[in-house]
């Protein structure tokens, strides 16, 4: 396992996520000789090449040539997979090898099954993908276009639509002349450069726009129409902006068709690194954040509290009698009493706290800047709301209660030490009666 973690995609995963990763994927073991990928095959997967070695060969004027050599660690058939296109080469082992095939069902799956490995791997795999594309593209371009090979690179780094789109606008100012703006329009949002974007300039219909096969010329009004297909499905259209007069040749559109593809594919990394990372960090029932989320932001409220000697409280609360909701009406009915508990939990609390579902119908709420006496305010607030709560299943009212514990940090006390003083307080408010509130110190004190 020690190679594996040298594999560059791996990076920052240990030894045992890996192992997972690998378990849950395609391993192909193939001896020398035989044909990992063929010239026409469709691009569905891209490969990591897990140990051995692989050349890529191809016909090349009527003799068999060979492209290039793959190591182990390296990626390879990355460029059909990003545009679902055929193979362009055969791809042959050169020794006994091990390769991990990655197709989007694959990395749909991880995200649901190993979020935080998938938004650890996507994060790697734009990485690698930006490097490997400049470098295959620049064997492409002209020298003339030159400094637009930094765009994917620059594309890849950023982690927000809005600074994509930036980067993107600031590689086509410098690249086509007399740029006056640009837009990418897609069904869900738009995006524009620069900021502001200037006014008066031509905005074709929603019909025009659903209609437009092809790169588009509209010298009337100095824009060029550049849809955006990331395989067989419509991503969005880039509009281009010129000084009227002003026509782009031929190599100014091809240029402007590629540029547009890769700024299509990092939008789209983004939002499936978004959505990946919202998994990572969320409760998918109750939208609170995850344990994973409280435990990081704990370790940080932490450190606040060590630079600066400020307040910091912690709340561990817990659903009564939960087990008899689920076995009297049903998990059904279960789920809609944690949801809504959450979303009373939510809405009762700063801007500043931080909520969070942090196991079966237990809660945990961090409160900056907050002592005990403040927390214990708070806990109560949080107990009388959920108790006055009144929660509808189907033709049925149910009411439900909660027990919270309270403990205020102790100067060098660790996170661990921390979370059980309130844990503990949260199980003495449950032998007391539930549906009450108690501090860490009471807790200590009873038993």
């Amino acid at each position: 396992m020690t190679a594996q973690t040298e594999i560059p995609l791996f990076e920052g995963l240990s030894g045992e996520e890996i192992a997972s990763l690998v378990s849950a994927g395609r391993v192909r073991s193939l001896r020398e000789g035989e044909l990992v990928i063929r010239a026409g095959d469709p691009g569905q997967e891209l490969f990591v090449l897990l140990s051995g070695s692989v050349r890529a060969e191809a016909e090349v004027g009527g003799n068999r040539q060979v492209l290039a050599r793959i190591e182990r660690g390296q990626l390879f058939g990355e460029l059909a997979f990003l545009s679902n296109g055929a193979r362009t080469a055969d791809v042959v082992a050169c020794e006994d090898v091990r390769v991990l095939d990655i197709s989007r069902p694959f990395l749909e799956r991880l995200q649901h099954e190993m979020p935080g490995i998938a938004a650890r791997l996507l994060f790697n795999l734009s990485l690698v993908l930006s490097e490997r594309l400049k470098s295959t593209t620049r064997a492409w371009l002209s020298s003339e276009y030159e400094r637009t090979l930094a765009l994917f690179e620059a594309l890849a780094a950023e982690t927000t639509a809005g600074l994509a789109f930036q980067r993107f606008g600031d590689a086509v100012a410098r690249a086509f002349p007399a740029v006056r703006g640009v837009r990418y329009l897609q069904a869900e949002r738009e995006l524009s450069y620069p900021d502001p974007f200037p006014e008066g300039l031509w905005a074709p219909g929603l019909e025009r726009l659903s209609s437009l096969a092809r790169l588009e010329l509209c010298p009337e009004h100095g824009c060029t129409l550049c849809p955006v297909e990331l395989g067989e499905a419509r991503h969005g259209v880039v509009l281009l902006y010129q000084t009227p007069g002003t026509t782009p040749g031929a190599m100014d559109l091809g240029i402007l068709a590629w540029v547009s593809t890769q700024l299509g594919l990092v939008l789209d990394r983004i939002a499936l690194f978004d959505e990946t990372r919202a998994l990572a960090t969320t409760d998918g029932l109750t939208g609170l954040f995850n344990r994973t989320m409280m435990d990081r932001e704990l370790e940080r409220e932490l450190g606040r509290v060590q630079r600066y000697g400020t307040e910091l409280s912690l709340l561990v609360a817990d659903l009564d009698h939960f087990k008899q909701v689920n076995d009297r009406h049903g998990h059904l009915a279960g789920d809609e009493c944690l949801r809504a508990v959450a979303a009373v939990l939510k809405r009762s609390l700063r801007q500043v706290d931080l909520v969070c579902r942090y196991g079966g119908e237990e809660f945990a709420v961090i409160a900056p800047m907050t002592d005990e006496l403040g927390a214990l305010t708070v806990a109560e607030r949080l107990r009388l709301a959920v108790e006055q709560l009144v929660i509808r299943v189907g033709a049925e009212e149910l009411k439900i209660t909660i027990s919270v514990g309270v403990a205020s940090h102790r100067s060098g006390e660790t996170a661990r030490d921390f979370f059980a003083r309130a844990d503990q307080a949260l199980y003495a408010a449950k032998a007391a009666g539930r549906n009450r509130v108690l501090a860490s110190r009471s807790a200590t004190g009873a038993r």
